[in-house]
């Protein structure tokens, strides 16, 4: 599917706001709002879009009801004008958003999990049904009939639809409150959702309001909830634990700082103190790799990522030492877990933290999950990423900070 994508030429997409004469928002204004979107809201936009893939085909291959298509995207354009400071036209941004999906750019920063604004990266992590839909669609070019100008007279009635569907609903959501409570937070109303689990009072209720307090960010909150037995047991490993450890073998005014302590990753990252011209060297099973490494002064930031090479071996399952060697030798070392255990830790993160989960929910819980496995790192990339939906979060941050000491480095290591 990857090449089909990568080849497949962009048909129109389908206009939600069909106005002549429009000139598309800027397109870092495009790319900020599709990076604030969530993984299925992304999808949508990217296939009718960058695609060129109208109501009917979008809800067949994701297999959502058409009504709830036109409703998602609606309501992601709505949203963001309604949280963003400035105010930009609807039309002007989804003229934008189009532009941008469709040519891409290199000196733009593409959402989180993606290399670039391809197609074929935009849609790297759909599931293996949904990559199957697509496939045959594309192959038997049923993208590429011809279709109005806009969402057309299919929109018409779908909306019908919304409105019908969810009048009929709100009669079941009203006389079962979880039943309520878990259509709204479908639909991202986590405030009403948390009233309607009140009205339940079951355990599984109590829990869900947990999710919804996540999800809005309100992690002190849900952190306090927490502590009650009955919730930790609920959420086991997820929940907060006790203090982390502290990390032995610290150099802290050194330049090598992450990875440091446990890792599940075989091709780390590493995170570095920006300096004159050095060598990153990695010893691994009696074998030394080195890396040369620019001046990284004056590049605006005192931390520099440095990803894995790819013709460095994947690491074995042992103890690492690095270092950053600029005449001093800066040192640190880490512990690459075993294929069992990161394969545990991993089945039980897709096991545990499902589809149903909002998002940024998932993000809190995978956090304290790999703090509680002793995977300081993990965790400090799930909060900062959190850090970055939730800036004025004082509970992130001292999250955070808390990391940046268990590991001896500065916070700003992880938010970089």
């Amino acid at each position: 599917m990857t090449t089909l994508l990568g080849e497949y030429t962009a048909g129109d997409p389908g206009w939600l706001f069909p106005r002549p004469g429009i000139e598309p928002c800027a397109p870092e204004a495009a790319a900020t709002f599709l990076r604030g979107l969530d993984d299925e809201d992304l999808r949508l936009l990217v296939l009718n879009y960058g695609l060129g893939m109208r109501v009917g085909g979008i809800s067949q291959v994701m297999r959502v009801d058409p009504a709830l298509v036109v409703w998602r995207m609606h309501r992601s354009f709505h949203r963001w004008r309604h949280e963003e400071s400035g105010e930009v036209d609807a039309a002007a941004l989804e003229h934008g958003v189009a532009q941008l999906l469709r040519n891409g750019s290199d000196a733009i920063e593409p959402p989180a999990g993606a290399t670039d604004w391809s197609v074929s990266s935009l849609l790297h992590d759909l599931d293996r049904d949904v990559r199957e839909r697509l496939q045959v669609r594309l192959e038997q070019g049923s993208l590429d009939q011809p279709q109005g100008s806009g969402v057309g007279v299919g929109l018409a009635v779908v909306v019908l639809a919304v409105a019908i569907g969810f009048l009929a609903f709100g009669v079941v959501r009203d006389i079962d409150p979880m039943a309520r409570g878990d259509s709204l937070m479908r639909q991202y109303e986590y405030t009403r959702a948390r009233q309607a689990f009140l009205k339940a009072g079951t355990a599984d209720a109590r829990k869900k309001i947990v999710l919804c307090l996540l999800a809005e960010g309100r992690f002190a909150e849900a952190s306090a909830a927490l502590e009650s037995d009955e919730l930790r047991a609920g959420f086991k490993r997820f929940a907060p634990g006790t203090a982390p450890g502290r990390i032995r073998d610290i150099d802290p005014g050194g330049r090598a700082l992450l990875p440091r302590g446990a890792v599940i990753m075989r091709r780390p990252e590493f995170v570095i103190r920006a300096g004159p011209p050095a060598t990153l060297e990695v010893t691994a099973a009696k074998r030394v790799l080195s890396l040369p490494l620019p001046d990284t002064r004056g590049e605006g930031s005192e931390f520099v990522s440095v990803p894995y090479p790819d013709d460095w071996p994947a690491l074995p399952a042992t103890r690492i030492r690095w270092s950053v060697v600029d005449g001093d030798q800066n040192t640190a070392w880490f512990d690459v877990l075993g294929q069992q255990d990161a394969t545990q830790i991993r089945d039980r993160n897709v096991r545990v933290l499902t589809r149903e989960i909002p998002e940024r929910a998932q993000q809190y819980l995978r956090a304290h999950g790999f703090m509680n496995e002793g995977l300081y790192m993990q965790a400090g990339r799930e909060f900062s990423d959190l850090m970055r939906h939730f800036p004025e979060s004082q509970y992130l941050a001292e999250q955070i900070g808390r990391l940046g000491a268990v590991m001896g480095i500065d916070p700003g290591a992880l938010l970089r």
